[in-house]
């Protein structure tokens, strides 16, 4: 009923007879101390909320490659990146997916988009007679299936990964 061992049960009433109200009192779970403190564990919490930029990172989202190399070089500490999930989760964190959303879905934005800035890249690649090619912003594996035809000659000159 109370999910413990029936040596635990049996353990509880010696204990109250050796040391009286004190062994009811909670006792820290046993385990390895924590590598960080308590104000670099609050620290690392500020440095996850804020962006990865104010970090010195370049990109925008983080990654457990990102946190763990943030608290080597705060801190001095090597994490296992398998067990950067616990200590986020321990730390109040979860597992966030990214979730696409585009200016392409508000009608009025992306006909602004259309009308102002999409002439002004013609017109640059134009002038620096450049190929513009667009990457994929939902990063979409694209292995196997990259491709790409002259259309001026009408070769084509598709490619597939190994």
């Amino acid at each position: 009923m109370l999910g413990l061992g029936e040596q635990t049960i049996r353990d509880y009433p010696n204990q109250y007879l050796f040391k009286g109200m004190a062994s009811l009192v909670d006792k820290s779970p046993p385990g390895r101390p924590s590598k960080l403190t308590k104000t670099q564990r609050q620290h690392l919490a500020e440095w996850i909320k804020a962006s990865p930029l104010d970090s010195g990172y370049t990109s925008g989202c983080r990654n457990t490659p990102m946190i763990q190399d943030l608290i080597w070089r705060e801190f001095g500490v090597q994490y296992n990146p398998h067990y950067l999930a616990t200590l986020l989760k321990n730390m109040g964190f979860s597992y966030q997916k990214a979730r696409f959303v585009s200016d392409h879905l508000n009608e009025a934005k992306r006909l602004e988009w259309r009308r102002t800035r999409w002439p002004k890249i013609l017109r640059h690649a134009r002038r620096q007679n450049a190929l513009l090619l667009f990457g994929d912003e939902a990063s979409f594996a694209q292995w196997g299936s990259l491709s790409y035809k002259d259309r001026v000659a009408g070769r084509d000159y598709s490619h597939q990964a190994p």
